[in-house]
């Protein structure tokens, strides 16, 4: 009998230890709240800059040394940097940027075989005093793409597949009310290597996935359940478009050796196809904006910055990358608002073009933002990733250094 309850005890024991340390499923242990709420408030104007005049058009201009100030319409105040998130003892790489009413929400990810990631919830309704409101760790999961559905915000990226199992994945975070067992199970597992872009329309979403075996994918919102598939070799975003979506892929993986613009409809049969001869792009960012109705705007990485006219087809305007001394920049994504339009071109800086509707062939370049000889407290250059503007804010993920947030006032002069 002694022995029988010795043993009884030490079972016990066993399964409290169990229990209590998370150890039979510790999957909501991967993501961790931080208190960090550090961000620097700058308030200063500051300045772009001409690319040479001496070129006779916009594509590949290279910077004057003496970089002459370029005047772009409006005043342009950087209101405050946000340092790069530092997960497990390593900064993550800004990337990825999603505006909604008063609230901008910053994907991390970690570049290489390293899975680390963040999310970033800011309150800008004060354009002056940015502020973050909360931060989420997720030191086993890179995240790439993000989407707002009402209070639910939607993420997505690759994952370490010696904690999780697989790499693609979609998760859901409540924002109202942020609780990390939720979050954990709520991560779904998607095919392919890692999610590139969410965009949403009636009851579904639709995510895609690349490089290698890349697909479009539509997921009910309910519970991320596969509703149907379409192959489509290294999808890198998708947007909403009309009765469906349009996607860009980029040449990864793709033995075609062409990119291309994909209008895919409600049912997924027979998308209409613009190919992209010149998209090379291995595993950098591209994306896809729809401009104006019927035009899309695409950061094409290393083929640069296109327009392409959905309806007829056709590519309507193009800026190729400019260029660096070491090296050539990427365009890694481009976002509009009104009469401007922002490309984030790499350790390059960002430019800016202004355009008025739909009239592509009056496009201007209006000037560029150096990142050239800013680097971190680490020494690692800026990299302008993902730029994202709306309502006269900018953002910019800058990789290592973290976000820089700018607003636009009307130039006075």
């Amino acid at each position: 009998m002694k022995k029988i309850l010795i043993l009884f005890i030490a079972l016990l024991v066993l399964v409290s230890c169990d229990l209590f340390s998370g150890s039979g499923d510790d999957s909501h242990d991967q993501f961790l709240l931080s208190n960090n709420k550090e961000i620097t408030i700058v308030g200063d104007t500051v300045y772009f800059y001409e690319e040479d005049p001496d070129s006779n058009d916009i594509l590949g201009k290279t910077a004057k040394p003496d970089k002459k100030k370029k005047d772009i319409g409006y005043d342009v105040i950087l209101s405050a940097k946000i340092p790069a998130v530092i997960v497990e003892s390593l900064p993550v790489h800004a990337n990825d940027i999603v505006i909604k009413g008063n609230k901008a929400y910053i994907a991390y990810n970690y570049a290489g075989e390293i899975f680390r990631g963040a999310i970033q919830i800011v309150d800008i309704g004060d354009k002056d005093e940015p502020e973050i409101i909360e931060e989420i760790l997720m030191p086993s999961m890179d995240i790439n793409a993000l989407y707002i559905d009402g209070n639910d915000l939607i993420f997505g990226g690759a994952a370490d597949p010696d904690i999780w199992n697989f790499k693609s994945f979609i998760g859901k975070i409540n924002t109202k009310k942020i609780k990390p067992n939720e979050i954990a199970e709520s991560i779904t597992e998607l095919p392919s290597h890692a999610l590139t872009g969410i965009a949403a329309k009636g009851k579904y979403y639709h995510v895609t996935v690349g490089a290698e075996k890349g697909k479009l994918i539509k997921l009910s919102k309910k519970d991320f359940k596969i509703d149907k598939t379409l192959d489509l070799s290294d999808a890198r975003d998708v947007e909403e478009y009309e009765s469906g979506v349009v996607v860009i892929s980029g040449t990864t993986d793709n033995t075609s050796g062409s990119g291309k613009v994909s209008i895919v409809f409600e049912h997924y049969n027979d998308p209409y196809e613009i190919l992209i001869n010149d998209f090379g792009s291995d595993y950098h960012k591209a994306t896809i904006e729809v401009f104006e109705g019927n035009t899309a705007l695409l950061a094409l990485s290393e083929a640069g910055f296109k327009v392409v006219d959905l309806k007829r087809g056709r590519i309507v305007y193009e800026a190729k990358n400019p260029e660096l001394a070491d090296g050539l920049p990427y365009t890694n994504s481009v976002s509009s608002d009104d009469d401007l339009i922002f490309s984030a071109n790499g350790e390059w800086g960002f430019r800016v073009f202004s355009v008025s509707g739909k009239k592509f062939d009056e496009t201007n370049l209006v000037g560029y933002y150096p990142y050239d000889d800013t680097i971190n407290n680490s020494g690692q250059k800026y990299s302008a990733n993902h730029v994202e503007y709306k309502s006269k804010q900018l953002f910019v993920a800058c990789g290592v250094g973290g976000v820089e947030v700018f607003y636009l006032e009307e130039d006075e002069d």
